[in-house]
């Protein structure tokens, strides 16, 4: 496994209590990496979000009417081309209804929680 960022670690902890929308990744790379263009933008977002799909770690999916989350039955690969091709169609950085919210699997649970245990942790 490759070692989490600051994003990463910090939405992995968030989804221990909540779900993670899209639109809260981008407002932090907007944040962290002020430079990027639009399409740098989201080629950060779409790198940090699919390592941690392709670590197991989170899943995407679509709120449901009584607060759920409906993840898609879709491997990471193909997830994450679903949420690419919806940003660009979209023609803007996503809001909070826009395109997906992610949920952490046990694996984000537990290396969320073992970071948040550990001396220093969040």
């Amino acid at each position: 496994m490759t070692e989490l960022n600051e994003i990463q670690h910090r939405f992995l902890v968030e989804g221990l209590d909540d779900y993670v929308g899209l639109w809260q990744w981008v407002d932090e790379a907007r944040s962290r990496y002020p430079d990027l263009d639009d399409d740098a933008v989201r080629a950060k977002v779409l790198e940090l979000v699919g390592a941690l799909m392709h670590q197991n770690a989170i899943r995407a999916g679509a709120l449901t009417r009584d607060g759920g989350l409906d993840a898609w039955e879709l491997p990471p690969a193909e997830a994450l081309e679903r949420i690419e091709r919806e940003w660009i169609e979209l023609g803007r950085d996503p809001n909070i209804p826009d395109i997906c919210w992610f949920i952490n699997t046990e694996h984000g649970d537990a290396l969320a929680s073992a970071d948040r245990a550990a001396p220093g942790g969040g």
